[in-house]
């Protein structure tokens, strides 16, 4: 897979990735995990809601 980022995202990345002491492809990849969570957390969220409950698990409750 390949990737294009515009200019100013590259040096952000670049200098998070120093701060951090990881790889760009590592934050990348992070963040790419984290926002697949997210979706899937809203769809079941939004599932439950839709069918009624009142209550939500505690596994959809991410601190």
């Amino acid at each position: 897979m390949k990737i294009s980022l515009e200019n100013t995202m590259e040096i952000s990345l670049d200098q998070l990735a120093k701060e951090k002491g990881t790889s760009k492809i590592e934050l990348i990849h992070q963040a790419i995990e984290n926002y697949i969570q997210d979706y899937n957390d809203y769809k079941e969220l939004r599932s439950a809601l839709e069918n009624g409950q009142k209550k939500l698990p505690f596994s959809l409750v991410r601190l």
